[in-house]
């Protein structure tokens, strides 16, 4: 424990030249995690922890500091979000509030240069922020991502008493109606080209590398075929499947084992569908999304909030179909209306979102 102790002191003073070992950085992260309950300098300490473990291992305790009462505790959890690699959009999200106008604004700026979708609620919410730069860039985010829905309250601003944010309301109201081009925003990406569906093998494999790349592969109608062969393959060899993942390599294994998660079923693969949720690969967030559905927990939910606000249409249905799965089996039903209710106006599964509020009501 005294080399851990070691490691953590010099990580916490700053950046070192061997960086994190991330052999040891469960360990890290829950020493970083202990000492954020203590003082200002051991919250600075934590952060500089989290950045050097990584946005994987890291962001979980810098979200838990980003509502901190202390502002230079605050600032330097929005540095980390900024920072680039860095999964620090849930952290930005919340920071849209902050009770200091610069961390409010400068997440503002960043959640509206990406067209952040899963902030649209934060940001109508904040349309009635006391602030009038915080009311504008709030305006004109929810110009960019927002649907028709929103238009009586920006209406409403319309007759603000500061200049700025009248002529932000105005504006967005005009994207909305699409007479104004939404600047800004990514241009629509074409869904990729869906693959061709391979065809069940006349003699099955019976490595579970080989059946999990075919699982990756198959039409929906034969999974269980191929999942059937897969729980009989060597168990060790089945349990060594998630250290086969790659990111951005061979993506019908990466399919193939985010859906043997699912349908194992494998909650001990969790942390490795996590990552690939991240993958550069739409199929394999998608696929994803359906892994961490099954066999996550209540820490996953903003996991999947996430991909429900994906650019890819492809990822954010299944993400909506993972979420109400994942919402009703810990019989929390009120956290998936908290990501749903943003995309009832999107265009690719808006329809789908609110069938999924209503499953959700009625569970």
């Amino acid at each position: 424990m005294q080399d851990i102790e070691a490691i953590y002191e010099a990580l916490s003073a700053g950046p070192t030249a061997e960086g994190a070992p991330m052999h040891k950085a469960r360990w890290l992260q829950t020493m970083a995690r202990e000492r954020s309950r203590g003082s200002v300098e051991d919250k600075l300490g934590a952060i500089r922890v989290a950045m050097a473990l990584g946005s994987f291992h890291g962001a979980p305790i810098v979200l838990d500091l980003c509502m901190d009462p202390d502002q230079s505790v605050r600032q330097a959890v929005q540095t980390a979000a900024l920072t680039k690699d860095w999964d620090g959009l849930p952290v930005l999200r919340k920071m849209a509030s902050d009770a200091d106008e610069e961390l409010a604004l400068t997440a503002l700026e960043r959640l509206v240069e990406i067209a952040d979708l899963p902030a649209s609620a934060t940001a109508r919410r904040l349309l009635k922020d006391p602030r009038p730069r915080v009311r504008a860039a709030a305006a004109t985010l929810l110009g960019l991502v927002a649907g028709s829905g929103v238009q009586p309250d920006l209406r409403r601003l319309e007759s603000d008493d500061d200049q700025a944010v009248r002529e932000a309301a105005a504006l967005a109201v005009q994207r909305i109606r699409g007479e104004v081009e939404k600047p800004g925003a990514e241009p629509p990406q074409e869904e990729p080209a869906v693959e061709v569906w391979a065809p069940l093998p006349a003699e099955m494999p019976t490595e579970a590398v080989a059946l999990a790349r075919l699982l990756g592969s198959v039409q929906p109608g034969d999974l269980a075929v191929v999942v059937e062969h897969l729980s009989r393959c060597d168990a060790a060899a089945v349990a060594g499947l998630p250290s086969r993942y790659r990111p951005g390599a061979d993506r019908a294994t990466a399919r193939g084992i985010a859906l043997a998660a699912a349908l194992l079923p494998r909650p001990s693969w969790l942390s490795s569908v996590r990552r690939m949720s991240r993958d550069s690969d739409p199929s394999v967030r998608a696929a994803a999304a359906t892994g961490i559905g099954a066999t996550g927990s209540l820490g996953t939910v903003v996991d999947l909030g996430k991909l429900c606000g994906d650019g890819e249409g492809i990822v954010r249905a299944a993400g909506v179909e993972a979420l109400v799965a994942l919402c009703v089996r810990i019989e929390r039903p009120e956290l998936g209306h908290r990501f749903l209710q943003p995309l009832v106006d999107d265009e690719h599964v808006g329809e789908a979102a609110r069938g999924a509020l209503e499953r959700l009501g009625s569970s």
